[in-house]
Parts: structure tokens; C-alpha cells; sequence
């Protein structure tokens, strides 16, 4: 509280950075560990002047800045707990962290504990929650929105707190304490009441009534002046009870509600404007109270909330959200799939309700009432508005409604309407014309779907919350749940390292169901845990074990569900057996191609027409069987819970119609993919690569079935279409699996289609032995021979990548040419990249360069956002190699716009790291750390290989910064990081070698930096790797010259250029070697020896280095 900081651990206070990156921490703070969208966030921070281009990229450096702040402040952990996540950025740290939430739980807590009476313990609670309040919240951004509405919200809740502390006190009989406080907080709040109650009982405790009875005049006028209307009825009883003498009394002291019974707690009922008609209290002491019309005799509550038998377990956040919904409006109707805990959650609040308020609160069950019951009979019989009695005097031209009006017209009432859905449209009639008639009532519905009543406000009831991993097992309100109800039939039931994931399982596969969870639980009583979780699939038959004094609607999970389906209509239950074939949600085109019948079908199993798909799925969402989504493109995304999925299958395959649904889903699927494969190379490429990222996972169903049934020929035509997908995603060990799959189909794969599956799934990275190597041969010369590059241009790509991986050049440039031959352009633009693969391992660097500046002005031309990114990247190593690094850096921040357009984090992790070496190279040392950094920064982990250069790349800038105990350091975690690396590790540990050898030469211990070399060597020699040689000879020619070896140190430079095919002018040891040699030999010296190596074959250069 008070102005932001950040403290570690020990209390240490750091420098937040700019005020842009403290507004940034600050807004990221109010939602710890939550997502906030990065439309939000630029609002927030920019308000009515955002930066240029939509400050996408001003919030990502903002971002950046603030991340270096946490880093540098606690290190990597810190620096990581800014993250990126769908759609926005989180700080995750845990809500107890920041003081804020802290203060919120606290003073929750204290609320509770003096609601159960226990005053002693609240006003413990109630301090150490004041005690955090170090000033006004954020008063450094008191110019913002965001800062602003947090700073009010906390201010009211810090208002209550003390509110309550003081309530503490005065039970504990403590009211000097509290008065001079009391009074200094009345002053500044003239119109609350419950402070002026709170001052009115401290001073009456005090034994000084007058001025009790003066503070009551005082707000009393200023009501009617200002807002003109009268006090509370809360506030007129201990206006009454100072009259007596005892409104100062501690609880207990007199009868609950009676007239010294202190004031009650704020609840949803507190604040309310007051009924017209209800009874003035006497403006003066002994005087007559004003005249009030006549009103109904109250009558006593039979509907009361009813006591609960179980433990509440989490939803407090839906509970203060709920109470500040009635705050605001007169109807909030709870809704939500059945078994989600709506009505849990109403009497809940209600009981709380109850025992801060002497104003009725009343539960009407209506789920006991079938159609054509009345529901208004229900309500007025649970407020005790019976009929007539036979022998009683009769009440003419007045109906049930009239008589209920009549009850609660003149009074504050809080009505709950517990299980609307049946009978939605009476419950919502009644509910209208109930709020219409009686200013002073507050409704609270229950529903499976709203009422849609005029200012009706929807607090949708969701899920518990399932943990995100299984080290956050505890806090996960799902999890709590179960272990609670768990150890009501095993009372030494608790949550171990043993049994936390069969407990997570369970309440995943569930959905975080409260009802389904609780009946899982209660299966303890019979079955062990491991038990329970693999029954799960059969979870109809499994959750049969409710409560018998539940309704018999929540006695199974069967029998909730039934509840809910026979409340749709035809179309809605077809449309929902129908989606239960779709396993990952789907959008609106999705629903209609799975769900719709075109024909205009008829019939009690016939389905929605294409056109009413949309329609009956927003009922399905309004009756809680779909749950609904906006995705970052603004398409809604409608998804099944899996326990209504499992539910809605069951009913499909009920009336038959599995087969078909499923055959449409694949077809769907399967179109899909086939279009997407054609824009993958086009400018439709980044939301098509979105589009198949959102289907990934009901695409691989899809294939998964036509594996599973042998469809032989729709898997292929799968296969051929994601092939693409897999290998620009970055999605090897899944390409893998269904390569190898597909072709375990055998002879039924057209050869084609195989030579296609073969040569893909061996250029995926791996490790490559002999085995391998004759593999990757074999299916470069099989796609040859077979040219399956003619029908498939994505082989234009995959073939030459072959014949580059077993170094047979001539056949590169022989499938290259082919490719460039080839009708499809994007199969010819690929070809021109081959080509200057070609040439750059024929050391013709000028038409390597040549061929991928063509290919790289076709990708352009083609919109192929992907491949230009590639492209770029390779073609900066011909500006870095010239010495020309501020060309090679702007290329490489346009590949990285351009892989930021397809969203691969892998792909933007690689080239993240050589711009980190460029910039080193350059000598901006600085924004090299930054580039590494930021390579391993994205929504998942990255790649091990990843991880091993950006430790190597950290140690070679340590090394150019003399910090060669870091350095050591770095390498040495590169090396650990090694053994996880899957892909290319000989070239992965080569680069570290290299980096090593540096480092030794720089400590003077020229026999470690020859053997770093050497074995670097060895592994260059068996990859044939002529670019690493190069590297290599390069950090030889200086050991040797520091051995005294000027000449072979000239001539290995030499040998350097001539494996590499030009010198390395961008390197900046090569560049000072160079003057070195010059000052030495002189420039006719120097050029005869250089002169000697660049003339020698790879086979002599080799000799060289190793003599």
C-alpha cells in the first residue's frame, strides 16, 4: 500500500525504473498470476495518447525494461516472473506477495471473524491488515484510470476495515480506544452511517449519550439535506438503544435485533435506500415520532437459509463480486452449467446475509415445482402468506401477488430464487413485476440460463479453479474441495506428495465440477484413490453416490445432466450430440459443417439449418451446455466442459448418429487442413498458421480416426497437408509420430505420398549416425527416382535439404535445378534457395548470395512471411562476414517482424541468438545480453539447443567483457545443457568448443585452447563442416602466434578464407589478428603468407592445422 516498491525477501528495497515501467509493475500487481491482455495493458498505460501503431511494440519494449529492472534487481528467477502469456503479460508471483491482495485477505478475514463473534481475533486480523496501509495506493499515478478506480476501490475497503476493527473493539469493550479515530473518520465522512452508528455506540460506551445524540442529529440533517431520505433502520436502533442506555453494549448484552443490539455488519443489504413507508424514528430525543402510513404486519420467514452441512470451500472473490452486483442493481441472476455450485454459492450468501442484517432474507427452492406450478404461490408460502383460513374472514379483489406486494412493499428484503431454468419465463414474469412493486427488495436468482429481465445483471458461476501444475496442488479451490469432502469419509485423508496427482487428475478430468468432485470424493468410502481415477471414463456409471438429502436431481451426475438436456429444445439437443464429436472446442463454421442439416431435415433427431446454427448455439451457451470464447482474432470459440461432452456422446450414440457426425467432422477437418496447406505459402500465411494452431488438436483427432479405421487414403491426404505445418512449427517429435504412423500403413501409401513422409521425417533434427545418414540418402534418391517433386512442392525444399545433410553437392544443384523448374512458384522461389545452398558449399560465396537474394525477392513477392525470415537471417551472414554489421542487424530485426507475424518461438528464439552474436561482433555488448536474453523468453521453454548457445554466447561475451570466471561458468552450464540437447549436438558442442578456446587463450594457457581446438577439429572433419573448420583455423592462427608463430599464424588465417570462400572482415579478433600480423610480417609479408593458405585445398588446410 501507499507507493509502489519492490522489496526481496530479506525486506531490501530496489529502484523501480522509469515511471512507465512502475505504471507497468503497478497494473500487472492488481492481478497477480492472471493474464492481463495487452489491449488492457495499453489502455491503461497510455490512456487517451497511445503510442504509435497500436503500442504493441511500445509495450513490448516497456516490457523488456521492466524485466531487466526485476533482473537486476533479484536475478534470472526475478526477471522470468514477467511473462508473456495468451494474449497479454503476467507477473507471477504469489497473491500473498503483493501487499495489496494481502491487505484484501486480511481484512476479508477479519470480516469473517467478527461475523462468527469472535471480536478478539478480528481485531488481530483487522491490525495486521491496517498495519500495511503505508499511504494512499499508486498516489504517484494519480493521474491514471487504472490507479485511479484501484485507489478508490482500496480506500473503501480499507474505510470497512477499520469500520470492522472498531466494531472489534467495541465488543471487547475497548471504545476509548476507538473514539478519537471514530470521530476524525465521521468528520471526513459525514454521510456513512455505519461510522456515525460505530461513534454513536463508542460515545454511548463512553457515558457520554448527549453527544451520542447529537452525532445522530447531525447525520440525520445531513441525510435530508443532501440525499433526503432518513436513516437506516440499523441506525435508528442504536438511536433508540442510546435512549436506553445500552446501544453500547458488547453482543450478547441484549436480544439479536433488539433495540441495544449493536449495528450489523455491511452486507448486501446495508446501503440500501429505504423502503417508502417504513417507520421515522423521533427527530429528538422525547419527542413524537412523525405519522407513517399503514403498512402489512410483518410476517415470519419460512424460506430462511438454510444451514449448511458441509464446509464452504474457496469462491469468496464470486462472493464479494456478488454482493457488489446487488449493491448495483436489484436483480443479479447466478448462472451456470448444472453441478457448478450456483446454489451453494446463493445460500451462502444469504446466510452471511442473514447474520449481518435483522432485514428478511428468504431461499425459494423451485426446482420441487413442474411446469404450470405457481411460482408465485411457492414465494408467498416462503413468507409465511398461506390462504386463507376457511373459518377466517375473506379478502376481497386481492390475489396472492397483491398480498405478497403488500408483505414486502414497505420493507428491505433479500429474495432468492434458488433453480430457475424449468421455469425461467414465470420466475422471470414474477421477478419483474416483484422489483417494479417493491423499491426495497433485492433479488438473487439461480438459473441454468438467465431470465433476461430488464437490468438484470449475469454473474456467470464457472468452475473451481484447477492448478497448473502439481506444485500448486494446494491452492487450487478444485483440489481443496475434494481433500474437504474426502475427509468427511476418510477423516486421515490429506493431500501428500503420494496421491497429488491422482487428486489433480481427478479434478481435471471433472472440469473442476463442484458436484461431480464431491461425488468423487464420496466413492473414498469405498474405493481406493487410484481407483476412483482410472474409472473415470466411466464416469456416469462411477458418480452415483450424492447425498440422499440432496434433491434427487444431484443425487447422480447422470441425473443433473438429465435435468439440464430435458430443457432443450430438438434442435438444440441435436446440435449438442452432434458437437460432442469435436474434441477442442469449435468455431461457428466448425458447428455448421459437424451440426447442421443443409436439407432443411425434419424429425425429432434432425438438426438446426445452416443458417439457425448460430442462434441455437448461443442458447446452448444461455442454458450453460457450451461455454463460449472470444479468440485474439474476435471469432467466438464454443467449447463442450468434457463432462458434458462425455455426456452428449452418450446421447449420440443413443440415436444412432455417431458415424455420421464423426464422418462430417472429418471431412470438415480434413478440408481445412488442405486449404491451410496451400496458404501456409502465401500471403494468408500468419492466420492460417493461427487458424491450424487453434485446430491442431481436433485435426490430429481426426486423424487419430482415420488411422485407428485403416481410411488409408484420408490419412495421407492428412499427412501430405500438415507435413508443412509440422516442420515450419517446429513440431518434430508430433511430425515423427504420424510419419511413422502413416507410413506403417504399408503398401496401401501411394509412393509419392511415401517418398514424401520418408524424407521429411529424416530431415527433422536428430541425432545422425550411419544408420541415419544411409536413411536420409536413401529417401533423397527415392523422391528422385520417383519425382515425387512434381506433385508435391514441398519437396522442392525437403529433397535439396537431403542431398545437403550427406554433402552429395551435385546432386544439391541437380534437385535445386528441378525445383526451379517447377510449376508451383513458391516450389521455385525454393528452388533459388537451393541453389545458393549449393554454391555456398561449393565456397562460391558471391553466387550463394546471388541465388538467396532471388529467392529471397520471391518469398517477398509471395507474401511467404516464414520463409523471407529465413532468408533474411542467412543472407546477414554475407553482411557480417564483410564487416558490415549494422546491414546484418537491420536484416535480422526484419526477420524477426517477420517470424513475429507467424508467432514460431522457436524460430524467433534462433534468430534472437544470432543477433546477439551480431551485435557482439558490432561490439554493442549491452544489447547482445539483451538479445540473448530474450531468446529464452516466451510462453514455453525453449529448446535445449537454444539454451546451449545463448550459455555459450553468454560465455564468449564474458569473456570479451575480462570476466573470465563468469565466462568459465557459462560454458561449463553450456556443456551440462549438452546432454539434454536432442538435435545436432556435434555442431552444438564445436560452437562451445570454439568459445572455450578463446577463453583459454585469453588466460594465457595455450595448451588448453590447442586441445579445445583440436577436438573442435575432430568434430568439423566428421561433419565435413567447412564454415566451423574455418572458425577453427581462425582461433589456431592465434594460439600460434602467441607460440611465437607468425608465419603458420598468417598462413592459417589464409587457410580460414578458403574454407569459408571470403574472409571474416566482421570479426572482430580476426580484424585485430590481422593488424597484428601486418605489424609483424609487414603488409608484403603478411599478404605473401595469407596468400599461401588461401591457396591451399581443404585436405592441406587441414595438414596445417594440425602440424
Amino acid at each position: 500500500m501507499g507507493p509502489l516498491e519492490l522489496r526481496d525477501r530479506g525486506g531490501r528495497s530496489a529502484p523501480v525504473g522509469g515511471r512507465r515501467v512502475a505504471m507497468l509493475l503497478a497494473r500487472l500487481a492488481l492481478s497477480p498470476s492472471e493474464v492481463v491482455p495487452v489491449g488492457t495493458l495499453i489502455d491503461d498505460l497510455w490512456e487517451d495518447e497511445p503510442p504509435a501503431a497500436g503500442g504493441l511494440n511500445a509495450l513490448q519494449r516497456l516490457v523488456s525494461r521492466a524485466r531487466r529492472t526485476l533482473q537486476e534487481f533479484g536475478g534470472d528467477e526475478a526477471g522470468r516472473a514477467l511473462a508473456s502469456g495468451p494474449g497479454g503479460y503476467a507477473l507471477n508471483v504469489p497473491v500473498q506477495d503483493v501487499d495489496v491482495h494481502r491487505f484484501e485477505h486480511l481484512a476479508a478475514a477479519g470480516r469473517r471473524l467478527l461475523q462468527r463473534r469472535s471480536p478478539e481475533p478480528a481485531a488481530q486480523v483487522l491490525r495486521e491488515a491496517l498495519g500495511l496501509w503505508r499511504g494512499a495506493p499508486l498516489a504517484e499515478f494519480a493521474g491514471t484510470g487504472f490507479a485511479a478506480r484501484a485507489a478508490t476501490r482500496l480506500e473503501e475497503i480499507r474505510l470497512s476495515a477499520v469500520e470492522d476493527r472498531a466494531e472489534a473493539e467495541l465488543e471487547l469493550g475497548r471504545a476509548g480506544e476507538v473514539l478519537a479515530e471514530l470521530h476524525a473518520l465521521s468528520d471526513a465522512h459525514p454521510l456513512r452511517e455505519r461510522l456515525a452508528g460505530l461513534t454513536m455506540r463508542a460515545l454511548d460506551a463512553s457515558g457520554r449519550q448527549a453527544e451520542a445524540l447529537a452525532a445522530y442529529e447531525r447525520i440525520r440533517s445531513a441525510l435530508a439535506e443532501e440525499l433526503g431520505t432518513v436513516p437506516s433502520p440499523q441506525l435508528r436502533r442504536i438511536h433508540t438503544g442510546v435512549l436506553r442506555g445500552n446501544a453500547g453494549r458488547p453482543f450478547g448484552a441484549a436480544d439479536r435485533g433488539g433495540p441495544g443490539a449493536p449495528g450489523p455488519l455491511p452486507g448486501p443489504l446495508s446501503g440500501l435506500p429505504q423502503a417508502p413507508g417504513a417507520p421515522v424514528a423521533p427527530s429528538r430525543p422525547g419527542a413524537p415520532a412523525r405519522p407513517v402510513p399503514p403498512v402489512h404486519p410483518a410476517r415470519p420467514v419460512t424460506g430462511a437459509p438454510p444451514g449448511p452441512l458441509t464446509r464452504f470451500v474457496g469462491r469468496e472473490r464470486e462472493l464479494d463480486q456478488l454482493a457488489g452486483n446487488l449493491r448495483e442493481s436489484r436483480l443479479v441472476t447466478l448462472f451456470g452449467p448444472g453441478g457448478v455450485g450456483k446454489t451453494r454459492l446463493a445460500t451462502e450468501f444469504a446466510a452471511r446475509a442473514a447474520s449481518g442484517t435483522a432485514d428478511p432474507v428468504c431461499v425459494v427452492e423451485l426446482a420441487q415445482l413442474s411446469a404450470g406450478q405457481d411460482v408465485t404461490e411457492a414465494v408467498a408460502a416462503a413468507f409465511g402468506l398461506h390462504d386463507t383460513p376457511l373459518l377466517g374472514p375473506p379478502v376481497l379483489g386481492r390475489s396472492r401477488f397483491d398480498r405478497l406486494v403488500a408483505s414486502l412493499s414497505a420493507r428491505r428484503v433479500l429474495l432468492v430464487l434458488d433453480n430457475c431454468e424449468h421455469l425461467v419465463a414465470d420466475a422471470a414474469r414474477l421477478a419483474g413485476r416483484l422489483l417494479e412493486s417493491c423499491p426495497g427488495l433485492r433479488l438473487l436468482a439461480t438459473s441454468r440460463e438467465p431470465l433476461a429481465v430488464t437490468g438484470e445483471v449475469l454473474q456467470r458461476v464457472g468452475p473451481l479453479q484447477l492448478p497448473p501444475s502439481l506444485e500448486d496442488a494446494g491452492r487450487s479451490t478444485a483440489v481443496q474441495l475434494f481433500c474437504d469432502r474426502a475427509s468427511l469419509v476418510q477423516p486421515d485423508f490429506a493431500l501428500t506428495p503420494a496421491n497429488t496427482a491422482a487428486v489433480v487428475e481427478i479434478c481435471q478430468q471433472l472440469d473442476g465440477l463442484p458436484l461431480a468432485i464431491e461425488m468423487a470424493a464420496a466413492r473414498l468410502r469405498s474405493m481406493p484413490l487410484q481407483q476412483v481415477t482410472a474409472r473415470l471414463d466411466d464416469r456416469f456409471r462411477l458418480l452415483t453416490g450424492g447425498s440422499r438429502a440432496a434433491g434427487a436431481r444431484h443425487r447422480t451426475l447422470r441425473a443433473m445432466m438429465d435435468w439440464s438436456w430435458e430443457l432443450l429444445t430438438g434442435a438444440e439437443q441435436a446440435l449438442a450430440r452432434r458437437l460432442s464429436v469435436v474434441g477442442n472446442g469449435a468455431g461457428l463454421e466448425t458447428a455448421v459443417a459437424v451440426g447442421a442439416d443443409p436439407g432443411g431435415a425434419r424429425g425429432p433427431d434432425a438438426g438446426p439449418a445452416p443458417d439457425d446454427v448460430v442462434y441455437v448455439l448461443s442458447s446452448l451457451v444461455d442454458k450453460s451446455l457450451v461455454q463460449v470464447r472470444e479468440t485474439a482474432s474476435g471469432e467466438p470459440r464454443y467449447r463442450m466442459p468434457e463432462t458434458t461432452r462425455a455426456y452428449c456422446r452418450d446421447r449420440l450414440a443413443e440415436a444412432g448418429g455417431t458415424e455420421r457426425a464423426e464422418a462430417a467432422c472429418t471431412a470438415h477437418f480434413l478440408e481445412l487442413a488442405e486449404r491451410a496447406a496451400e496458404e501456409l505459402r502465401g500471403p494468408g500465411q500468419p492466420r492460417w498458421i493461427a487458424r491450424l494452431d487453434t485446430e491442431h488438436d481436433n485435426v490430429l483427432q481426426a486423424l487419430r480416426r482415420c488411422v485407428e479405421r485403416r481410411d488409408v487414403e484420408t490419412a495421407v491426404r492428412f499427412g501430405l497437408a500438415l507435413s508443412w505445418y509440422w516442420v515450419m512449427r517446429g513440431r518434430y517429435a508430433e511430425a515423427n509420430t504420424w510419419l511413422d504412423e502413416l507410413l506403417a500403413l504399408g503398401d496401401r501409401v501411394p509412393e509419392q505420398a511415401a517418398a514424401v513422409f520418408t524424407a521429411v521425417r529424416l530431415v527433422l533434427p536428430a541425432p545422425v549416425d550411419e544408420d541415419r545418414f544411409r536413411g536420409i540418402r536413401d529417401a533423397a534418391r527415392r523422391a528422385r527416382d520417383c519425382d515425387a517433386m512434381a506433385r508435391h512442392p514441398l519437396l522442392a525444399l525437403i529433397e535439396p535439404k537431403c542431398w545437403l545433410l550427406v554433402g552429395e553437392h551435385e546432386q544439391l544443384g541437380a534437385s535445386a535445378r528441378r525445383a526451379c523448374g517447377h510449376p508451383d512458384p513458391w516450389a521455385r522461389a525454393t528452388g533459388r534457395a537451393a541453389l545458393g545452398f549449393a554454391a555456398e558449399a561449393a565456397g562460391d560465396v558471391a553466387g550463394a548470395e546471388r541465388s538467396l537474394r532471388e529467392a529471397l525477392e520471391s518469398f517477398r513477392g509471395l507474401g511467404d512471411q516464414w520463409s523471407t525470415s529465413q532468408l533474411t537471417g542467412m543472407l546477414s551472414r554475407f553482411h557480417s562476414l564483410r564487416g558490415n554489421s549494422a546491414e546484418a542487424i537491420a536484416l535480422l530485426r526484419e526477420a524477426q517482424g517477420a517470424i513475429e507475424q507467424v508467432g514460431s518461438a522457436d524460430d524467433l528464439s534462433q534468430i534472437m541468438i544470432r543477433l546477439g552474436v551480431e551485435q557482439m561482433r558490432a561490439g554493442d555488448h549491452d544489447a547482445a545480453e539483451v538479445s540473448f536474453r530474450d531468446a529464452l523468453r516466451g510462453p514455453h521453454c525453449p529448446m535445449p539447443e537454444y539454451r546451449v548457445m545463448v550459455a555459450a554466447g553468454l560465455g564468449e561475451l564474458a569473456v570479451l567483457r575480462r570476466q573470465p570466471s563468469i565466462a568459465r561458468d557459462r560454458f561449463a552450464k553450456a556443456f551440462r545443457l549438452l546432454d539434454e540437447a536432442v538435435f545436432d549436438r556435434d555442431y552444438l558442442r564445436l560452437e562451445v568448443l570454439c568459445r572455450l578456446g578463446s577463453l583459454e587463450l585469453a588466460e594465457g594457457d595455450l595448451k588448453a585452447a590447442r586441445l579445445a581446438a583440436m577436438e573442435a577439429l575432430g568434430l568439423t572433419v566428421r561433419r565435413n563442416d567447412l564454415s566451423m573448420q574455418a572458425a577453427v583455423a581462425e582461433l589456431l592462427a592465434s594460439v600460434v602466434l602467441e607460440e611465437g608463430r607468425t608465419e603458420a599464424s598468417a598462413r592459417l588465417l589464409g587457410v580460414a578464407a578458403a574454407l569459408r570462400g571470403t574472409r571474416d572482415r566482421g570479426n572482430p579478433r580476426v580484424r585485430a589478428l590481422t593488424r597484428t600480423l601486418t605489424e609483424r610480417l609487414g603488409a608484403e609479408g603478411f599478404r605473401r603468407e595469407y596468400g599461401e593458405g588461401r591457396r591451399t585445398r581443404q585436405e592441406e588446410g587441414l595438414l596445417l592445422m594440425v602440424g
